[in-house]
């Protein structure tokens, strides 16, 4: 068999060529990862670097206000509310000297109340009873109630329930 001097020599150039393609896609894809981490270590430094920003920030917050500045604002908001609670109490209080409390007299009522529902009850229980009328009530019927359902239905019925019965 002889082969082609000419057509071997393709072979071999194709097959080099398809070697360096391959070594070629190889270092494009190492590139590319290579970009791809470079990029995620910056978005990383800065994701760092805005922490970190943060973080600062709310220090110098805590140490400008501080804990005992918070606790000393909160006992004087106190202060203040049970003033204005001591005020509002104050100004709602009644003016009139002869102003009795409503619980005192809110018992009384009910006390005169009590004493009115037992002299009625007594009342009732003492009075001579009045006789009762005799009720007029219906006479209830002598004959046979009437049935409910005819002849025809009774037959109907009877059909469905033997058709029920042949299709079991």
């Amino acid at each position: 068999m002889l082969f082609d001097v000419g057509a071997l020599f393709a072979m071999k150039r194709k097959k080099m060529y398809e070697t360096e393609m391959e070594k070629i896609e190889n270092v494009k894809m190492t590139l590319e990862t290579q970009v791809m981490n470079l990029e995620s270590a910056a978005q990383n430094a800065e994701t760092f670097k805005a922490m970190k920003s943060g973080t600062d920030a709310m220090k110098t917050v805590r140490t400008e206000v501080g804990i005992d500045n918070v606790d000393e604002m909160m006992d004087d908001i106190k202060e203040e509310m049970d003033m204005a609670n001591e005020i509002s109490n104050a100004l709602s209080s009644p003016v009139d000297p002869y102003a009795h409390d409503e619980d005192d007299l809110l018992a009384e009522l009910e006390g005169e109340m009590m004493e009115d529902e037992a002299s009625e009850l007594e009342a009732k229980m003492t009075a001579p009873a009045a006789p009762e009328a005799p009720l007029d009530l219906p006479d209830a019927p002598a004959s046979k109630l009437p049935t409910l359902t005819t002849p025809d239905e009774d037959e109907e019925l009877k059909k469905l329930e033997a058709e029920l019965a042949a299709a079991m």
